[in-house]
């Protein structure tokens, strides 16, 4: 363990030798939330996470309940190389970790009133058991946390009137 006249020692040492005066260390600090987002880029890979980005970027595919193994099909498409280093169940960790980095919810339908009626529902996130299977098929949805209400999705309507767009929503379930 270093003790704080270590670390100022280091810090003089460093800012001699790269010739940084010592009031610049003061401003270098990192934002855990911005060492947490490089951590779960880490985690993922940028492979990943550039198919990920493309793949959801459709609209058709976020909000929509699609087979676990077409998703992983068309990553493996994407990066075939990532067959040995990505198989199923670390896949759908990574699915789960690009929702928590883009802020989806993973299958958000398995989601109970306690978690669409707290206000601070991220802090839920992972503590739910929200497999979505089905006849042996195992489903994953990504979900724009505005298209669902208390677990069930909404429909956005917009339509012209008078000159102004007017948005509809209606929630199905």
């Amino acid at each position: 363990m270093k003790t704080t006249a270590t670390k100022l020692t280091v810090r003089l040492f460093l800012s001699r030798l790269l010739q940084v005066p010592e009031l610049v260390w003061n401003h270098l600090t990192i934002s855990p939330q911005s060492v947490e987002q490089r951590q779960l880029r880490q985690f993922m890979g940028e492979d990943f996470l550039s198919w990920a980005d493309e793949y959801f970027s459709d609209d058709a595919r976020r909000n929509k309940r699609i087979p676990r193994k077409e998703i992983y099909n068309s990553f493996l498409e994407y990066a075939p190389d990532h067959i040995k280093y990505t198989p199923p169940s670390t896949f759908k960790y990574k699915i789960k970790k690009f929702c928590e980095l883009k802020g989806y919810i993973f299958n958000p339908q398995k989601y109970g009133p306690e978690f669409w009626e707290n206000p601070s529902r991220s802090n839920m996130i992972g503590m739910v058991n929200v497999d979505d299977k089905s006849a042996g098929i195992e489903y994953f949805t990504v979900a724009d946390p505005d298209r669902w209400i208390a677990g069930h999705p909404v429909q956005v309507k917009e339509y012209k009137q008078n000159n102004v767009i007017n948005v509809l929503t209606e929630c199905h379930g």
